[in-house]
């Protein structure tokens, strides 16, 4: 709750209780992030150990991401107990409550949360930003647009023209400099090693 008597950048956590490693190696919960002043939900692991106790952020979320539940998967795969906290920010203004539900522990490993193809015709849990952009990332398949035959004819998962792949529609009403955001899972920082993060496009 980002009402009164609540300020901006108050923080709200809540903790777990100690997790054994062979309990789960996968958390998932549902989320709802809605407001034009949202703050921020962040969720850390903490390692309690005789000569450690550290605090890492494993996921986080800044966005308004519309007025529906969203669900999260974070990899838990520890070898020491650890405790999972939920910290909830207030952004500027109280229009931007945040919710958490239905919390759970897998016993398998998450699947790799930005991969996607979307064969599915799913996103893969990166998600269109709501009330910030002008408009909506989609997913189709052969040519973009049935009125100009514009885009590709095919996907590149596939290489035909069933298969799925996200697109923007620059037909009318879309307007010069119009924006279509879309926001992936947080990602781990991979340190000094570093991570190489590959697509394709056509444009």
């Amino acid at each position: 709750e980002s009402s009164l008597p609540q300020k901006p950048g108050d923080k709200a956590r809540l903790i777990s209780v100690i997790e054994q490693p062979q309990y789960g190696r996968c958390l998932q919960f549902w989320y709802h992030m809605f407001g034009r002043t949202i703050g921020q939900l962040n969720v850390y692991a903490t390692t309690n150990t005789p000569n450690n106790d550290t605090h890492t952020l494993v996921w986080s979320r800044g966005a308004n991401v519309g007025n529906v539940w969203r669900k999260a998967h974070i990899s838990t795969e520890y070898t020491v107990p650890f405790r999972i906290i939920f910290e909830g920010v207030v952004g500027d203004s109280f229009e931007g409550d945040i919710s958490i539900d239905d919390i759970d522990r897998l016993a398998v490993s998450c699947k790799e949360p930005n991969n996607c193809d979307f064969e599915g015709d799913t996103f893969c849990g990166w998600e269109n930003v709501k009330h910030t952009d002008r408009f909506d990332w989609e997913i189709t398949n052969g040519p973009s647009s049935q009125t100009t035959l514009s885009g590709p004819g095919f996907d590149h998962t596939l290489g035909t023209v069933n298969g799925l792949y996200g697109y923007i529609d620059t037909n009318k009403p879309r307007k010069i400099n119009d924006t279509a955001v879309l926001i992936s899972h947080s990602m781990t920082d991979t340190g000094s090693n570093g991570m190489c993060f590959e697509f394709f496009y056509h444009m």
